[in-house]
Order: structure tokens, then sequence, then C-alpha cells
């Protein structure tokens, strides 16, 4: 998934905070919860993964049961 990255983004990926000129504090995101949040995230895309392709081998099978049942229907129909 590419999502577009907002203007206020910093080139390290973080949002960049308020204009240092203004004297408002920049929020900061602790080092820790980052890499968190990317182990998180790098967990959640594996199971994503594994889940496509659990779909992806139940939809087979089923197409596959279905032509089997077919099959099975026609040779009842011809050999009864």
């Amino acid at each position: 998934m590419i999502l577009e990255e907002p203007e206020s983004m910093s080139p390290s990926g973080i949002p960049a905070g308020p204009d240092p000129s203004t004297g408002e504090a920049s929020p900061e995101v602790p080092n820790h919860e980052v890499e968190d949040l990317l182990a998180r995230l790098d967990a959640s895309e594996a199971k994503a993964r594994e889940h496509w392709e659990r779909y992806l081998r139940t939809a087979a099978e089923l197409e596959n049961l279905r032509k089997r049942a077919q099959r099975e229907v026609e040779n009842a129909h011809r050999f009864a």
C-alpha cells in the first residue's frame, strides 16, 4: 500500500513539528516507541501475508472441489 506523505513530513518519516522560530516545542517521538511501532507493523504485515496465502489456497481448493463434483455428476449421468 502506497501512502502519500503529508507536506509536514520530515525526511526521516516522522511528522515535522512546529516551526522552531515560533518558540513552540517540537513533539519528539521516543526512539523506542518508533522501533516498537515498526516491529508491530512488520508483524502485522507478516500476518496479513499469511492470511492472504491461506485465502488463495482455500479458494483454489474450493475451485478444485467444484470441478471434481461436476466431473462426478457428469460420470454418474454417463455411466448410470
